[in-house]
């Protein structure tokens, strides 16, 4: 199986409504008809907006080293990460809030 030549992962903070409506725009814009002539898995959007270990927790961290994969996977030739600026997200970086389990 090839790798991707592009992996774009979408980030935005839970509670704005708007990253995840965004999100789903990103995903249907490629994995529509524009792109339907590249090879299956070309172009790959993932999503990242929950926490990873516990509600307040950071996403699932992006992986930008080929060393980081897992079972001998092969990188993406190119990764973009969208961030989804939104109020939410400026509050949470502005007070420094930190959730802990």
């Amino acid at each position: 199986m090839l790798p991707p030549v592009l992996e774009i992962y979408v980030l935005w903070h839970p509670g704005d409504s708007r990253g995840r409506e965004f999100a789903d725009e990103l995903v249907r814009h490629f994995h529509g008809t524009l792109f339907s002539g590249l090879i299956g898995g070309a172009v790959e959007v993932y999503v990242r907006s929950r926490g990873w270990r516990y509600e307040g927790d950071s996403p699932r961290p992006i992986p930008f080293n080929a060393a980081a994969l897992p079972q001998g996977m092969r990188a993406a030739r190119f990764v973009a990460v969208v961030p989804v600026l939104g109020t939410e997200l400026a509050t949470a970086v502005q007070s420094d809030q930190v959730a802990r389990p």
